[in-house]
């Protein structure tokens, strides 16, 4: 038995009439009172009593109808469910991202997304930029918060990308170094410092060493760390200088630090980075987000340095 079969003896027993049920399942009644019969010899019972003007079920046929109906109840809600995974209303999603959630404002969109989509569960992967790219690549992340480009995109991979914020990188230094009191520092001035570097899969690395090239020199590390509050507590301790973000700076708990603005301007570009290949359907959960994110017009403008 099929399920038309089963939609036929409901129809059926819904109008208790074989001509009204044609009528509604579009068919003539002699071939609906064919499908009745079929089912019938299929199970080797009368499923309705008939009379001389309507037509009622038998007591196989109650109990035939009762559990068919179970069944196709389960049945649409398991088209429900199913819908709702093809639309991207339901499901799991991998956001991939630097350490830049909590000064980017982009936490408070999360949330706005989460009220909009409350069937939709979310797992953040943090790391370092570059570390990323490659998850993005394999599928183990669905999205990525990035803020450079991959100079290493295998050229058979497409990315969709774009900007939601700009991020000014300031240079910080100890109260006790010479450019304690001085507003703006030139970064050629920098030239003979000892600097505290980041990972070289981080973006920062990569930031500040391209914008010191451009000023002529190549900066000399004195120490290397992973973590941004070991940074800063070398540079109060006057163990070098370090060119970090501005917003992540600006309520540090280090008090002895002096925050200086660069000239040149030196910023890096928070982006929200995308997977597109070329023929594969694109996960309805990340379109989702995609859309989501640009419908926010998002305004995330990093606090001004006083």
């Amino acid at each position: 038995m099929d399920f038309y079969q089963m939609k036929c003896v409901l129809t059926v027993a819904k109008h208790h009439s074989v001509s009204k049920a044609a009528e509604e399942l579009c068919v003539t009644p002699p071939s609906l009172s064919q499908q009745i019969k079929k089912a019938e010899d299929e199970l080797g019972v009368k499923l309705f009593v008939r009379s001389t003007h309507d037509i009622w079920p038998s007591e196989a046929g109650n109990e035939f109808i009762k559990r068919a109906q179970k069944i196709f109840a389960e049945l649409s809600k398991m088209n429900d469910i199913m819908n709702n995974y093809a639309s991207g209303t339901i499901g799991h999603l991998v956001i991939g991202c630097v350490p830049v959630m909590k000064e980017s404002g982009l936490l408070h969109f999360i949330k706005l997304f989460t009220e909009r989509y409350p069937h939709i569960s979310l797992e953040f992967y943090e790391a370092e930029c570059f570390d990323l790219y490659p998850l993005l690549y394999s599928g183990k992340i669905d999205v990525l918060i990035s803020t450079a480009a991959d100079p290493e995109k295998p050229k058979k991979i497409k990315l969709k990308s774009y900007p939601l914020a700009e991020d000014e990188l300031v240079l910080v230094t100890s109260k006790k170094h010479r450019f304690a009191n001085r507003g703006i520092i030139k970064l050629k001035e920098t030239a003979k410092e000892p600097f505290i570097s980041f990972s070289p899969s981080s973006s920062l690395f990569r930031v500040t060493v391209d914008a010191c090239r451009r000023s002529g020199f190549m900066p000399v590390s004195s120490c290397r760390t992973h973590n941004f509050d070991t940074a800063l507590g070398l540079v109060a301790a006057n163990g070098g200088v370090a060119i970090v973000p501005l917003k992540k700076v600006t309520h540090t708990k280090w008090k002895n630090i002096s925050i200086h603005r660069l000239s040149p301007k030196i910023s890096r570009t928070l982006y929200l980075v995308f997977l597109r290949s070329g023929i594969a359907k694109i996960n309805p959960i990340v379109e989702n987000f995609e859309q989501f994110m640009a419908q926010c017009h998002l305004d995330l403008h990093f606090d001004e340095y006083n």
